[in-house]
């Protein structure tokens, strides 16, 4: 009888190893949890749900495009952003925060970027960003190239003026993978004939008080992949998905001189001619922002992470357990030429069986001319972590 019982037992265990080392049964689950997008972003490390007053702030809550800075008051404006990051340490960086579960993984060559453009007109604003990366993952021996690109178009409108902003947004990610021969191994495209993954925020601006809240939820509903394989071994996942995230806000302006006054609905759409600003370079700071936010990043189910395709056999999980990650930003203002900002955050382990990851950032970002009604600025980021460095720069041009 207990031989019986063993040979069932061994019988019945069978299947189930073969169905947990099947890679194409799992979900590639899709998910950057650095903070890479915009320049003065990164140097608050994120923690922006709840600001909305710079164009970097979109990539963060859909309803930031709605709000306007102090020197915007025509009907019609617009913003802009542009930002490269990692562009000078490309090599010996473990992105994914790997190394612990897979040591002879290498990450090299990565580029981040991303564009942002808003438009407003009245309480009304458009605005469409651009996110994208590659990256070189894998190992000595084999190496894939990651490229990935996420376009958000959002619409929202300034409900309540100076106080209550609601967006609205739809998101199209875009996803490839390349063998050393730049063969295309993977690619996923959107799901034809469904809506994208919609967003939602909200921004609350407390009146009478210098304290604002934010909130952000991005529902990654759908998920698909299409293959075209050059390589006999190369397994496909099931599906491509990308979790659910949730980013919940606040911050807290520390206005030295109170010189900062809101903008009426009176004064936004003043026809007054425009004065010209004189650069002071003042070394005593505007004002001070402070920023605490939380992200939340849902699971994945029978989630495995790209390393599982490139890296033998093995599926390595992702996406089991929700993710709880802090940040906490400061920005000081001088006056009319110069930002300072630094930050903290907390990215949670990707790879289950990993450690999490403290980052420490930094940012400044330098006001440099006026040309023909046109503010134009550049930055300076950077973002360092176990096994992880980041720096870059940005370009801002604005009218004010």
């Amino acid at each position: 009888m207990r031989k019986i019982l063993l040979i069932s037992i061994l019988l019945f265990s069978i299947p189930f190893s073969i169905i947990a080392d099947d890679l194409s049964l799992y979900s590639l689950n899709i998910y950057n949890p650095l903070i890479l997008n915009g320049s003065r972003a990164t140097g608050m490390a994120g923690a922006v749900v709840s600001l909305g007053d710079n164009a970097d702030d979109i990539f963060y809550n859909c309803a930031s495009s709605s709000l306007r800075n102090k020197f915007q008051k025509s009907t019609f404006e617009w913003d802009y952003s542009l930002s490269f990051a990692n562009v000078f340490s490309k090599s010996d960086i473990d992105y994914r925060n790997a190394r612990s579960v897979f040591s002879d993984y290498i990450d090299d060559d990565l580029i981040y970027y991303s564009l942002g453009l808003i438009l407003i007109h009245n309480s009304w604003s458009l605005s469409i960003t651009f996110a994208g990366s590659s990256i070189t993952i894998g190992s000595e021996t084999n190496r894939y190239i990651l490229d990935e690109q996420l376009i958000t178009i959002n619409l929202a409108y300034e409900f309540v003026p100076n106080v209550l902003y609601i967006g609205v947004g739809l998101t199209v990610p875009r996803f490839e993978l390349r063998d050393s021969a730049n063969d295309k191994l993977l690619s996923y495209n959107y799901r034809e004939g469904v809506l994208p993954n919609p967003q939602i925020g909200i921004i609350f601006n407390v009146p009478g008080s210098p304290l604002k809240l934010g909130v952000n939820a991005l529902l990654n509903l759908n998920g698909t992949v299409n293959t075209n394989t050059n390589a006999s071994a190369f397994t496909a996942p099931k599906e491509i998905r990308h979790p659910m995230k949730l980013v919940l806000g606040a911050s807290w302006k520390f206005d030295f001189n109170n010189s900062i006054k809101p903008l009426s609905k009176t004064n936004i759409l003043s026809k007054t001619k425009k004065s010209k600003r004189k650069k002071r370079y003042s070394w005593t700071p505007e004002f001070c922002i402070l920023a605490v936010d939380i992200e939340i990043v849902g699971r994945v189910q029978d989630g495995v992470d790209i390393l599982s395709y490139t890296g033998g056999t093995n599926a390595y999980r992702s996406g089991e357990s929700v993710l709880v990650q802090p940040r906490v930003g400061v920005e000081f203002v001088f006056p009319d030429w110069l930002k300072l900002g630094a930050g903290y955050y907390f990215e949670g382990p990707r790879i289950s069986g990993t450690r999490g990851r403290h980052h420490v950032t930094f940012n400044s970002e330098l006001d440099l001319i006026t040309l023909f009604g046109l503010d134009i600025a550049v930055s300076f980021t950077l973002d360092y972590a176990r096994d992880f460095f980041s720096a870059g720069f940005g370009a801002k041009i604005w009218k004010y």
